[in-house]
């Protein structure tokens, strides 16, 4: 599976303003959700780190070299309240690759996505290293094969160890932190595509995705960011 994407950021202000002019750019109306996600960082290659059978999980992404060690991100969905959060979701395992140098335009990236058989594998501290977790609380906008989010981040005041976080409930809105004090919300645009080496699909995809951004001009400032800030290999492994 490949990606293509452009990001951007609205202040505050803007927010309910910005949702009400997608409604009408897209057609839709905005879906509000909330994920967790937790970020692991793999400390042995994957044949190695799949050697125990009892962590063994089939089905686990295996991006690129085998040699080369990768951060695992998983992510379900969730309802936070003050009093009683609650998973909605299970858990399902994304790796991110490196942004493709040669496309200038867009973000463009290959992803790997699964479901976690067995959330114990990222519990073994000798194959993966817990990062921390964070929450996602937005809304989405669905207008063709475009997908718009636009989102805050919210952190947790303090660590937990990997099982908390893999089985235990999710925390409470209490529990959270808001990662940009500004209360900046992040917008994510994004095109997915089986086979981008599909040259036809592919210039589809970005086609639409480029229509989408002339559609809100003066209202988003879709842009690229550096690449390197999206990089997820394990660089002190």
């Amino acid at each position: 599976m490949h990606e293509i994407l452009l990001y951007s950021q609205i202040s505050p202000s803007r927010h309910n303003q910005v949702l009400n002019i997608l409604a009408g750019v897209t057609g839709s109306q905005p879906f509000a959700y909330q994920e967790q996600s937790a970020l692991f960082a793999q400390l042995r290659a994957p044949e190695i780190a799949a050697s125990k059978k009892k962590h063994s999980q089939p089905g686990t992404p295996q991006p690129g070299s085998q040699q080369q060690k990768w951060v695992y991100k998983l992510t379900r969905a969730v309802r936070i309240t003050s009093d009683a959060p609650e998973s909605t979701g299970q858990w399902r395992q994304r790796v991110e690759q490196t942004p493709d140098p040669s496309v200038k335009d867009h973000t463009a990236r290959e992803v790997i996505e699964s479901d976690v058989q067995d959330v114990r594998v990222y519990e073994d501290a000798g194959a993966y290293r817990s990062i921390g977790q964070h929450y996602v609380l937005g809304h989405r906008f669905v207008s063709d094969n475009v997908v718009v989010k636009i989102f805050r981040v919210l952190v947790a005041q303090e660590q937990l160890a990997a099982d908390k976080i893999l089985e235990g409930p999710p925390l409470s809105m209490s529990n959270l932190e808001i990662l940009d004090a500004s209360g900046t919300y992040m917008v994510e645009v994004s095109v997915r595509l089986e086979d981008r080496k599909n040259a036809k699909i592919a210039e589809k995809a970005f086609a639409e995705l480029e229509k989408f951004k002339k559609n809100v001009e003066g209202v988003i400032d879709l842009r690229v960011p550096d690449r390197l800030a999206l990089d997820t290999r394990v660089k002190d492994a």
